[in-house]
């Protein structure tokens, strides 16, 4: 990436939202930036030659997927993508299509809503749109000092001759995980944001305990780094594969809490599958493992898990 760097309006756009509207909001934005209204599925181009810095999938929280580019200059964040078409540290020419536009945040592809159509959103955000964030340099700084006015890097200029989408090479694919390495602060994190049961920590969605638990770090901006790698999807990665590792402890805490009620049951010759389901689920709820905090999958697999300790030392 030789030279400065160039900017432009990722599309043509109908309106916007300038940063000091969101400066002036009550309370102000804790990432300002400027809102390009546009129709959903808009194709978005680099402003410039760029690196991938990260890449969000979710539809949660406020800023729904997003794409973080880094021009050599500084980092810039694409927030409410319909769909993103690149990967993590892939490098992107000038005028490289890198998503397309939408209206994806607060749970849903309509900023909450059923439809792009309703009058509720469309006065709270205005509609569809892609929002752009310019922080100051090459990091992922929030607030009114970490930012600054996109907008005006472009002079208006808008994105002109584009190229097809990259095609990303799936066996080349980096497992986000591996993208953060064993950081000992990043496991910290997630288990900080996991919050005071399992339940909360293994359910990583929108709504969660875990996400809003992100949502107080993201607006404080004391314990983000985002030049690690760092976002909501990462940490979600991170916590899947937490909870992944925790399962047998978990089991074993289950049948620690049920052992006396497996020995007497199976003594007395009357521990049937449905009983043992009965019990496990006690156990289950001790440690509030069980409802609408935990997916059903994953209780099957909690379960099993469970089924399988027991079956190797019955009366643990």
């Amino acid at each position: 990436m030789g030279g400065g760097p160039g900017y432009v309006i990722p599309a043509p756009y109908t309106g916007m939202s300038t940063r000091d509207a969101h400066l002036k909001r009550r309370p102000p934005s804790s990432e300002p930036g400027t809102d390009y209204y546009m129709p959903r599925g808009t194709p978005l181009v680099v402003p410039s030659a760029c690196r991938v810095v990260a890449v969000g999938g979710g539809l949660g929280p406020a800023t729904g997927r997003f794409v973080m580019l880094d021009n050599g200059a500084r980092w810039m964040r694409f927030l409410h993508l319909l769909e993103s078409h690149v990967r993590v540290n892939q490098e992107l020419p000038e005028g490289t299509v890198f998503g397309l536009s939408g209206a994806s945040g607060y749970g849903s592809e309509h900023f909450g809503a059923a439809s792009d159509t309703d009058g509720a959103m469309i006065a709270r955000t205005g509609g569809p749109h892609v929002h752009v964030t310019a922080f100051r340099g090459r990091a992922f700084t929030l607030g009114s000092g970490g930012t600054v006015d996109f907008h005006a890097l472009t002079g208006g200029a808008v994105a002109g001759n584009v190229t097809a989408k990259p095609e990303i090479e799936e066996e080349k694919e980096e497992d986000m995980t591996q993208l953060i390495g064993n950081s000992k602060d990043g496991y910290k994190l997630v288990d900080e944001l996991g919050a005071d049961n399992w339940a909360s920590f293994a359910y990583t969605g929108p709504g969660s305990t875990f996400e809003a638990n992100w949502e107080a770090v993201n607006i404080l901006g004391d314990r983000v780094d985002m030049e690690g790698g760092w976002g909501l999807e990462t940490l979600r990665h991170m916590a899947n594969a937490r909870w992944d590792q925790k399962r047998s402890q978990i089991a074993a805490e289950v049948i620690k809490g049920i052992a006396p009620l497996l020995a007497a049951t199976a003594s007395g010759g009357g521990l049937t599958e449905e009983r043992f389901a009965q019990l496990l689920e006690e156990g289950l709820n001790k440690l509030k493992l069980n409802g609408p905090q935990i997916s059903e999958a994953d209780q099957d697999a909690l379960a099993e898990a469970v089924r399988q300790k027991f079956r190797e030392d019955p009366l643990a």
